[in-house]
Formats: C-alpha cells, sequence, structure tokens
C-alpha cells in the first residue's frame, strides 16, 4: 500500500520558503505514520498546496493527488483535519468522491468525521 499525505494552508504568507504550518503537518501526519504498526514502513508520497484556498480543487497538489489516486499509485490519502482537502468543497461530502475513486481515507485529528478510517478495510 502507498498512502498519499496532503497538506494544504489556505493563506499566501509572501514568502518563498515552506510555511511553519506545512511543515508542521507533515511533521504530525509522518509521525502518526511512524507510530501505527500497521502503517509504519509503508511508502509514502507527499502533495502539498501552500497559499491555496480549499474552495474547490483548482489546487496543484490536490489535482497530482486525485490523478495519482485514479491511477492506482496511492490506495489511501491521509490529513491532518478534513478541513485541509475540503474547506466548503461539495465534491468531498463526507469523503465519498475518494471511496469513489478507490482510496481509502483517513483524517487523523477528527477520524469521527472520515467516511472510511484508516485500518478499516
Amino acid at each position: 500500500m502507498t498512502i498519499a499525505i496532503y497538506v494544504r494552508l489556505s493563506l499566501e504568507d509572501g514568502t518563498d520558503q515552506e510555511s511553519a504550518s506545512i511543515v508542521n503537518q507533515r511533521h504530525l501526519l509522518l509521525d502518526f505514520i511512524r507510530n501505527d504498526p500497521d502503517l509504519y514502513g509503508t511508502k509514502v508520497l507527499e502533495f502539498s498546496d501552500d497559499g491555496y484556498s480549499g474552495k474547490n480543487f483548482d489546487r496543484p497538489g490536490v489535482q497530482a493527488l486525485l490523478k495519482a489516486a485514479l491511477c492506482g499509485e496511492v490506495q489511501c490519502i491521509l490529513v491532518k483535519d478534513d478541513c485541509v482537502i475540503k474547506a466548503r468543497t461539495p465534491q468531498t461530502l463526507e469523503n465519498r468522491h475518494f471511496l469513489r475513486i478507490g482510496a481509502k481515507f483517513g483524517a487523523i485529528l477528527r477520524p469521527q468525521r472520515t467516511a472510511h478510517i484508516i485500518g478499516n478495510s
């Protein structure tokens, strides 16, 4: 299984450097994977959008993520919070969009709000 982690920050901070929020999200997600015995050692791909609104899917990182999931390159998508991927995005209502393309989806800070929790088949 290959896990895709997706990180996003909607506000442009005016610098060319990666925002602290993106760095923190990445560390949180990678620590979660490292500390889960079922996920430890799994191949991880990262997709990110630093400075992009979540109001739609017109984001390069999320487009690349969806393409990878549709092509079967990733079987699981992991985010810090489901709002990172879908802030008011109707396409992902209850995360059904990801289930339709065959990828498990999990939000580690709000797992009760995800339609398909990591580790469940």
